[in-house]
């Protein structure tokens, strides 16, 4: 069984398609018993939200955004979101694989996900009006091609599109963003990244990492604060307790089974660990967000 419930999704236009673009009005009128956009679930792809009108809050990892026109959100592959059922937003969201671009053969482009990660950049930036307007165009030209035209010359019309669309965002992303790609230390950053993602539930302690990188436990520690402004030991375990947060919104699992899952033995440490940094029990944090 998985432990980390996901979801995907499919190009009903274009089923070989590794990316998409839906209304985000049609998302939110579409609700199942088996999925709602207003209930928390974990991404298997990333997902660029663009607001065109409306106001209202989304949520990624259990964080709320404030969202009016102008928005755009940038939500990674494995993140947990939902939309507010108090929301009116309008505008379209852009799904897509970590392989579309290669698929669109877009090249030139680098660095794509970074825009995606959250250590780098804040998850949501606001455009102005003019920026704002241009976007705009771009999105209406790709849901043209899309759904009007759909011919030979569409994908390399949409890759263009996407192009222009994700080489604007780059520009707007925030100073922290500049800084950090251009960090020397980013590559070892990333790997870390990936590595803590693959072994978390197995070990936290920062010497294991550091090993695995081939750097001493302190070289981490120095890499992991240049980026984050955190201790490696600190980002260690916000990141693993993000990680529960995960498991425990997949309720095919027990809270004994989610603590097992996760690396506890002992589900009265499981609770005694995740109260003291939650302030809830796994029972009262599963209630509240699920």
């Amino acid at each position: 069984m998985k432990i980390e419930k996901t979801i995907d999704f499919i190009n009903k236009q274009n089923p070989k398609s590794r990316i998409d673009l839906i209304k985000i009005e049609d998302i939110k009128s579409k609700q199942t018993k088996d999925h709602s956009s207003y209930q928390f679930h974990i991404l298997k792809f990333y997902a660029l939200l663009f607001v065109t009108d409306g106001n209202g809050d989304h949520f990624i990892d259990f964080n709320s955004y404030s969202c009016e026109k102008g928005t755009v959100l940038f939500i990674g592959n494995g993140q947990v979101h939902r939309f507010s059922e108090t929301s009116n937003l309008k505008g379209f969201l852009l799904p897509f694989h970590d392989d579309a671009f290669n698929f669109l053969n877009i090249k030139k482009l680098t660095n794509i996900l970074q825009l995606f990660n959250n250590e780098l950049i804040t998850p949501k930036i606001q455009l102005d009006n003019d920026t704002f307007l241009g976007l705009k165009n771009k999105f209406e030209q790709i849901k043209k091609e899309y759904l009007a035209v759909n011919d030979t010359h569409s994908n390399q019309i949409i890759a263009a599109e996407l192009y222009t669309i994700f080489s604007i965002l780059q520009r707007q992303s925030n100073t922290n963003h500049d800084i950090n790609t251009k960090s020397q230390h980013l590559i070892k950053f990333l790997a870390f990244q990936d590595l803590l993602i693959e072994h978390i539930f197995n070990t936290s302690k920062v010497q294991d990492y550091a090993k695995w990188l081939s750097i001493s436990g302190k070289t981490l520690n120095y890499i992991i604060k240049s980026i984050t402004k955190k201790q490696a030991k600190t980002y260690i375990n916000e990141y693993y307790l993000l990680r529960i947060k995960r498991v425990l919104m997949n309720r095919e699992l027990s809270i004994k089974e989610c603590a097992f899952q996760t690396g506890f033995e002992d589900l009265s440490n499981f609770h005694n660990f995740f109260k003291h940094h939650i302030k809830l029990t796994p029972e009262q944090f599963r209630r509240k967000y699920s």
